[in-house]
């Protein structure tokens, strides 16, 4: 892969990075900066201003599709950001404010199914989500579970579904544990079992109380990505 800046060639790049880095740091505007594959094909695109990144920057695929578009200020991440498969469809998109994830973040199959949405504050997990699981078969994504995070931590009311989009159950949380009264529900929608949570331990419980579902409390990363499965 080489590295270029704006239009010079390969023979001139050690003068060209540093003219760019001397003309950016006085105040003579942005300069771009490129790299390429060894094919030739351009690989990224990015401009520096007075030392930091600034406007739009985009990553490429060999094969000439985007793959990554964002924008900078200061030289922090502002505003909408996309990413993209190999194919060009569109894999995530999200926004960021001040350098961190702000706001809803939506993610993609290549086939442009919504596999999920994550809602960010300031960088934290915070505010409604959705998870959909892959029904493979089919090649078709459901719905498999949603709720809120508060402060990165799952808060308020959680609800799981199944293949049919059938309610399995649902649980309330507080501070990421779980917290107050749960029911869980047979394929045709009676309940099977419910009781009360408090602190996380499950105090009491009627119907048929060997469940899996949650055992322990869903985990998630700091990026949203589901952690445990049950």
């Amino acid at each position: 892969m080489h590295r270029k800046i704006g239009t010079f060639i390969n023979g001139l790049i050690g003068i060209v990075v540093l003219s760019g880095l001397t003309f950016a740091s006085i105040g003579y505007g942005s300069v771009p900066i490129r790299e390429y594959y060894d094919s030739g094909q351009l690989k990224s695109e990015k401009f520096d201003e007075n030392g930091k990144i600034e406007g739009s920057a985009k990553t490429y695929y060999e094969n000439g599709k985007i793959e990554n578009e964002k924008l900078f200020k200061n030289g922090k991440l502002e505003g909408p950001c996309k990413s993209y498969y190999e194919n060009g469809a569109l894999e995530r998109e999200e926004a960021y404010k001040n350098g961190k994830r702000d706001g809803l973040l939506k993610e993609y199959s290549e086939d442009g199914q919504l596999m999920g949405e994550t809602t960010y504050k300031e960088g934290i997990l915070d505010g409604p989500f959705k998870r959909c699981a892959d029904l493979s078969a089919v090649k078709k994504w459901k719905l498999y579970e949603e709720g809120s995070f508060k402060m990165g931590k799952l808060d308020g009311l959680f609800k799981r579904y199944g293949f049919e989009q059938e309610l399995i159950g649902e649980w309330f949380f507080k501070g990421g544990k779980l917290e107050g009264p749960f029911r869980e529900y047979l394929d045709d929608g009676q309940p099977k079992a419910e009781g009360v949570y408090k602190g996380g331990e499950r105090e009491n419980c009627s119907g048929t109380c060997q469940s899996f579902m949650l055992a322990s409390p869903p985990e998630y990363a700091e990026n949203g990505e589901r952690l445990t499965f049950y």
